[in-house]
């Protein structure tokens, strides 16, 4: 469990929105965590698992409204996992959106909590005072992870039998012949 004390570098509201994303792997089935918390009073915005669902819960200070349908997160996979909050909120898992609320970004500044009862790993945390668009988080999930479909230019380089090729090895097979011809004079 994380705890980031309210920072005016984090202050979210309705006329720009918010949006938070990761790469998550659920290790055990069933449980209720917290992945991401802001609260400020009666304000929140969570994403969370509940009963190994994911699901996410905005309240604007006057209402609590939860996205619709929850969705499952297999065990021991990598998911990409998003949530943007602006005029409505959408959730994202592998770039697609699976579920989405008619709740509005409250405007607040509240401490964050990441992780709390959460049983597996977390990585690529992004938490950005902006409501990212559906392309942005289908490229975030296209483009990382290790199934990535993004900026892929040749074959992996490297030795038979799996060894790494050497900085040496790479370094003389791109040296060109001027470099050659001025190291044979010296």
């Amino acid at each position: 469990r994380l705890s980031i004390p309210a920072s005016p570098s984090m202050m979210i509201g309705r006329a720009a929105g918010f949006s938070v994303s990761a790469w998550v792997r659920v290790e055990t089935a069933g449980q209720n965590a917290v992945l991401f918390s802001q609260q400020e009073g009666a304000k929140s915005i969570v994403l969370a698992l509940e009963g190994g669902k994911l699901v996410a819960v905005v309240n604007d200070g006057s209402v609590t409204l939860r996205s619709e349908p929850t969705v499952d997160l297999p065990l021991a996979v990598w998911h990409h996992v998003a949530l943007t909050v602006e005029e409505g909120a959408l959730l994202y898992v592998n770039g697609q959106k699976v579920a989405e609320s008619p709740a509005i970004c409250p405007d607040m500044t509240g401490d964050i909590t990441l992780g709390r009862g959460f049983v597996g790993e977390v990585d690529e945390l992004n938490l950005v005072n902006v409501a990212r668009s559906a392309d942005w988080f289908r490229a975030a999930s296209m483009g990382q992870g290790l199934e990535a479909k993004l900026a892929v230019f040749g074959e992996e380089e490297g030795e038979e039998g799996g060894g790494e090729a050497s900085y040496v090895g790479v370094s003389l097979q791109n040296v060109t012949v001027d470099v050659w011809v001025v190291s044979v004079f010296l």
